[in-house]
């Protein structure tokens, strides 16, 4: 089903909880104190992990609507802005299609994940169990199957190659080339 951040923040909260801050002698107070940070941190972590994009978009914004009042406030003042006028003037040509972006909800992406996978997999079985479907429809849905697939393996396979639990990552992409990379499903 592909990554889950809450997964696996929640296993480390129970890692650190229960098995390595238990086993942590009280002699080793500076230790404890820093694993119990690290609880906090992780916690932190867990509740607002999903909140990220639009975090930094509020913060963003803010600073988008700072720079355009100073900037105008400057030009009614008839102030030169000598060499910063057109740094100032691109920067907020830059962000001003991400000030009003709406960005979907981690949730509501992920639930359309799961949703497209449903019905996708009805479609694959109609496709396939239908006796009404020529041979080389299923054949081309196969072939689509099976690009989809091998993409996701790719993409799951990029995404854990840092943890180090794949034992050939030489040929794996980078995880931001990857996601930034312009893809209908096919490798």
């Amino acid at each position: 089903m592909g990554p889950s951040m809450a997964a696996d923040i929640g296993s480390l909260l129970r890692a650190l909880d229960e098995v390595i801050i238990p086993a942590l002698p009280e002699s080793e107070s500076l230790a404890l104190e820093q694993a119990h940070l690290m609880l906090l941190y992780l916690r932190r972590m867990d509740s607002q992990h999903e909140h990220l994009l639009h975090y930094r978009q509020r913060e963003l914004s803010e600073f988008f609507y700072l720079l355009s009042t100073l900037y105008e406030i400057s030009k009614e003042a008839g102030l030169d802005l000598g060499n910063l006028d057109q740094p100032v003037v691109q920067m907020l040509g830059k962000i001003s299609p991400w000030v009003s972006l709406n960005i979907p909800s981690y949730a509501s992406i992920e639930n359309s994940v799961v949703e497209v996978r449903e019905i996708t997999d009805q479609l694959v079985r109609l496709i396939t169990t239908s006796s009404s479907s020529a041979s080389s429809l299923k054949l081309k849905a196969q072939h689509a199957v099976l690009a989809q697939a091998m993409a996701e393996v790719i993409r799951e396979r990029a995404w854990n190659k840092e943890a180090g639990f794949d034992f050939d990552v030489a040929g794996l992409p980078a995880m931001d080339v990857l996601l930034n990379s312009e893809s209908d499903g096919a490798v």
